[in-house]
Order: C-alpha cells, then sequence, then structure tokens
C-alpha cells in the first residue's frame, strides 16, 4: 500500500460512563472511568495503519508520562513516530461523557498540540512521499494551510467544528464533515438527500474537489459534482460511539492512499466505523482490516438471504 501522511493531535483521552449527559449546573455519578489513547490525528493514523497503510503521525506530544503512553499505544499500531515532536508541555487531553445510549459529549485542552509548528508541518508535508495528507481541526488553522502544498491531496475533517475561511475549503481535495459539521458549514440539513446535495454544491462551489458527509448509523453520502454515492452502514448494536468519526477518515484515507476506487474505500470506511462502535474508546476500538472485512462479508451475507 502507499504510504499516508497525517498531521494532527494526540491525546490522552478520560472516558466516563453516565446514565445520561448532565444538565447545566447538576452533578452525576459515573459508573466507570477509564483511560485511553486519543486525538483525531493519533486516532485517525491508528485506523489508517489497521487497515494496511504505511502511515506516518505528525503531532506533538508533551514530555510527560501522557507522552510515553501515547507514544507505546501508536507503536503498537503500527504507526511510524519518526515526525512525533515531544514539547516541554502537557500532552493533549480529553474528557469525554459517554451514555447509556453510546453518544458521547467531549471537551478538550489542546496542550501540546496547540504547540504544533507550522513551519515544521510545512517542511514536512512538502518532503513526504505520501500524495494523501489527512488532516483535522484540533490544531490551529495556520498548521492546516501548512498542509496546502502542490501536488498533495489534501483530506480535512472538520472536527471539532469551527468556520473554516475559504481560501482553505477552496484548496481541499476532500472534505469529510459529519451531519453537525456539515450544517455548521453549509447550513443545510443532511436529514434528506435534497439538503445533502445543496450543502455539497455549497462546497463545491467553494472549491472542495469532493464531499463526504458521514452518516452514523446511515453510511456516508459521496459526491464530486457529477456522481453521487450512499453508502449504507452495517447494522451492529453500538456501545461506544467515541471515535467512529476517526475510524472512518483514517480507513478512507488508506484505502484512497492505496488507489482503491471510491465506492470500495467508502465501503470499507463505513464497516470500520461501525465496527467501532461496538467497542468502548476510541482508538482502542479500532480493529484490523480482516476484522474489518469479515464484518462487511457478514452484512453481505445477510443481504443476500434477505433478497432470497
Amino acid at each position: 500500500m502507499n504510504p499516508l501522511l497525517v498531521v494532527g493531535s494526540a491525546n490522552v483521552d478520560y472516558v466516563l460512563r453516565v446514565p445520561r449527559f448532565p444538565a447545566p449546573g447538576e452533578t452525576l455519578a459515573a459508573s466507570s472511568l477509564r483511560t485511553f489513547p486519543g486525538g483525531k490525528g493519533a486516532n485517525q493514523a491508528a485506523a489508517a495503519a489497521l487497515a494496511g497503510a504505511p502511515t506516518t503521525l505528525c503531532a506533538a506530544i508533551g514530555q510527560d508520562a501522557s507522552g510515553e503512553f501515547l507514544m507505546t499505544q501508536l507503536s503498537a499500531r503500527g504507526v511510524d513516530l519518526s515526525l512525533l515532536t515531544r514539547v516541554p508541555t502537557e500532552t493533549g487531553t480529553a474528557v469525554i461523557y459517554v451514555d447509556d445510549t453510546g453518544e458521547n459529549q467531549i471537551v478538550i485542552a489542546a496542550g501540546a498540540n496547540g504547540v504544533l509548528d507550522p513551519a515544521f508541518v510545512r517542511e514536512t508535508v512538502a518532503e513526504s512521499h505520501a500524495d494523501f495528507i489527512l488532516v483535522q481541526l484540533e490544531v490551529s488553522q495556520v498548521v492546516v494551510r501548512s498542509c496546502l502544498l502542490d501536488g498533495k491531496k489534501v483530506i480535512l475533517n472538520p472536527a471539532p467544528f469551527r468556520p473554516i475561511p475559504g481560501e482553505i475549503l477552496s484548496q481541499l481535495f476532500l472534505i469529510t464533515p459529519n451531519e453537525t459539521e456539515f450544517a455548521g458549514l453549509t447550513g443545510s440539513d443532511a436529514s434528506s438527500i435534497q439538503g445533502l446535495r445543496q450543502g455539497a454544491g455549497f462546497l463545491r462551489e467553494k472549491g472542495v474537489n469532493q464531499v463526504i458527509v458521514t452518516l452514523g448509523a446511515r453510511g456516508c453520502f459521496w459526491t464530486d459534482g457529477v456522481n453521487e454515492l450512499l453508502v449504507e452502514a452495517p447494522q451492529v448494536q453500538p456501545v461506544d460511539t467515541t471515535g467512529a468519526g476517526d475510524a472512518f477518515n483514517g480507513a478512507l484515507a488508506a484505502e484512497l492512499a492505496s488507489e482503491k476506487a471510491i465506492e470500495e474505500a467508502l465501503r470499507f470506511a463505513v464497516a470500520a466505523a461501525s465496527l467501532s462502535a461496538t467497542q468502548p474508546g476510541a482508538m482502542a476500538s479500532f480493529r484490523s482490516r480482516e476484522e474489518v472485512e469479515n464484518l462487511m462479508r457478514s452484512a453481505l451475507n445477510s443481504s443476500d438471504q434477505a433478497l432470497r
């Protein structure tokens, strides 16, 4: 498979299981507290490496125990850490609430992610042999701009959501918002095909080459302005949706870097995201390529039987 470069954040996640999300001013008792490796950059790099792509992560972590923990976890999943920078501050941290339905709310302290050097990123991207660059918004927009070099196909996962300047949108090969991010970027509702087409058309007018909207249990929508696909997700019993979007983006980027056809890449990415939702945690929930392909075969067999 061809190489992939992921630029982004690396966090330690503290996951609290709660019966429901607390109201303002309310105190709830959590049933458990667990510590996981996380951060959108680290998560997506791990998902891509597990999918089989030679994946390098360009990120910053602290010179602390949390940083050591992340390095161990990423190495175990096959991520190349040669471009990981250690800085004299705390490693990024996320506190995640997961309710009884598997939905989540997340609060982030940037830590080392906030001091990732844009000049270093730009040099790294320029010298990388990877054609595809995957980046998110847990790093500064200056870092995102540093990825936008001629000859590179930049995939932006616009999470966590914030407004994106037109000069960034106009240089993107692909953008991958979820339904909430899609609404924030375009003002369109992702619940209907008309809304998806309208919002994707808006992003295309801004210069984005291709648009993918992740739709949770409904799968995903893709368009390049001429063609479009609506890919269904395999049915699973969700336990924790934390990191499902990262599983999707990492798996998708790995497939695209390996020159897979878009429909094949989307189906694999949707299956990877669905499978991750059946386990707790973000990176800890990501499964191997073989396990994702087994789910895809199982879903196909179930579909075949339903048609008989």
